[in-house]
């Protein structure tokens, strides 16, 4: 049996993605591979790829932005060529009923176990509406009805899972460059308010061991010689002991004398000494965290349980003291921020300009199974019948004049044209802490490019009211 794989994603935003290493495709096709001998698997970049494959069965993933170019995606090789079509990702797990008849199938969850048994039912003709009922952890469609299975138990241990199937990301820019993704986790033990990740991977974590990590790096630097390693999950930190297990072996076997060097992610709860010597060791170039927001009331509206403010401000400083490059995100526009909340991410971002990499400020994103989206919900702001601005339309590429009118925005202590200045804010930023410019001219920089902006946004009226309050809230520093 054929079998392609394809990341659902709007053809304007692909090239964006060149580089992505989809993980939870790479341990589908290993797992699958494992069970079923007579499988050949594909990972398409594109429509093209994807029916010049000619696929018996197409599995597509897709987050709820996405969810529109996935049925289609899904249609056009059920057209061609009669494909059996399974839908994955965090949207149908979180929305199964929302299964389209362009889709045969939906996957809940971790999906590898769900996946081996679709494909068996398949080569067994055994995929009539009572042989679908016997699997777990699936979504499908009965006439005009939506069935959904039992939920399917979690794998445990994670180390019985295989390493992914890396060879499916050979073509990716990524890999060619010498950039290497894992991911050292399921699970996530916060219940953050605006996060789908418990949605699709539960609320337990569950840890690849130091062993298994170790025996994957061992395996990928000697197949791949990789100048960079990613660790893409936020709790590869959360487990001290086995961090510096890895940390460890990586100094002891000598890779972190050479060019590797580690791209890492974490929350500021997890940063103290130790863990910043550990990384420092390990030549680590890159840390990104999810600051979120410099306000201990905005952090309570999001739920970002165990971290505070002051949490933040010390994992930036310690992060500082190590010299290791921070990549920090903040949200804009959560329920109850108001502009002098907004206004002291802005002073903390220019006051510690020198110590980010990057920087990004996005509007806050309703994502289905969330505290917010429920809120979004009871309050008519978006429906499940109609969530236009959250699957994305051809048209929405225009970012700026999509947020200017489309985009839902859940806060009611912000107007639309505040939450757009801030986010305005945040590219400048962006543009500031990547250009190679001296530090000096970046902070001069910044009045210059938003005023060239905002007559562009249509947004001159509001910012007009809120200028003189920017220049009090955000004092420029003195010195570079």
């Amino acid at each position: 049996m054929r079998v392609g794989l394809i990341q659902a994603i709007i053809p304007e935003f692909i090239d964006i993605w060149q580089g992505d290493q989809p993980l939870g495709l790479g341990y589908l096709s290993t797992y699958v591979k494992a069970h079923i001998s007579d499988v050949e698997i594909y990972l398409a970049r594109n429509e093209k790829e994807l029916l010049d494959g000619r696929p018996e069965l197409v599995g597509v993933s897709a987050v709820t932005y996405n969810f529109g170019e996935a049925a289609r995606l899904a249609r056009r090789a059920k057209d061609e060529f009669g494909s059996f079509t399974v839908l994955g990702g965090t949207h149908i797990t979180a929305l199964p009923e929302s299964l389209l008849d362009s889709f045969d199938v939906g996957v809940l969850g971790e999906g590898e176990m769900t996946f081996v048994e679709l494909i068996r039912a398949l080569q067994n003709n055994a995929t009539a509406v009572a042989d679908l009922r016997k699997i777990n952890g699936i979504t499908f469609r009965n006439g005009e009805a939506v069935e959904i299975t039992a939920r399917r138990e979690l794998i445990h241990p994670l180390d019985s899972l295989p390493f992914p199937d890396r060879t499916l990301f050979e073509a990716s820019s990524g890999l060619k460059e010498g950039n290497v993704s894992f991911i050292s986790s399921r699970g996530c033990p916060y219940d953050c308010a605006f996060c789908s990740s418990v949605i699709h991977w539960g609320r337990t974590i569950r840890n690849f061991s130091g062993d298994y990590l170790i025996r994957e790096i061992s395996e990928v630097v000697e197949k791949y010689h990789p100048k960079r390693v990613e660790f893409v999950d936020d709790l590869f930190l959360n487990d001290k002991e086995r961090f510096r297990k890895v940390c460890e072996f990586i100094v002891s076997s000598g890779l972190s004398d050479g060019h590797l060097t580690f791209h890492l992610t974490g929350r500021a709860n997890n940063i103290d000494e130790e863990m910043c010597k550990l990384m420092k060791s390990i030549n680590t170039t890159q840390l990104f965290i999810g600051l979120e927001s410099m306000s201990d009331k905005v952090l309570k509206s999001l739920r970002k349980r165990g971290v505070s403010a002051e949490i933040n401000r010390r994992a930036v400083e310690l992060l500082s003291k190590y010299s290791i490059p921070i990549n920090a995100s903040f949200i804009i526009g959560t329920p109850g921020e108001t502009v002098d909340d907004a206004y002291l991410n802005c002073q903390f971002v220019l006051e510690n300009l020198e110590n980010f990499s990057y920087v990004d400020g996005g509007i806050l994103r309703i994502f289905p199974g969330t505290k917010f989206w429920q809120d979004a919900i009871g309050k008519g702001i978006i429906t499940e019948s109609d969530m236009s601005g959250i699957v994305l339309d051809p048209e929405d590429i225009d970012g700026w004049k999509f947020m200017k009118s489309k985009y839902p925005l859940l806060t009611d202590t912000m107007t639309r044209g505040e939450v757009m200045i801030f986010q305005l804010l945040f590219s400048t930023f962006t543009k500031l802490v990547t250009s190679k410019h001296e530090l000096s001219a970046k902070k001069r920089a910044i009045e210059k490019l938003m005023s060239k902006s905002i007559d562009q946004l249509g947004i001159r009226d509001t910012w007009r009211q809120l200028v003189e309050k920017v220049k009090k809230k955000i004092q420029k520093p003195t010195s570079s």
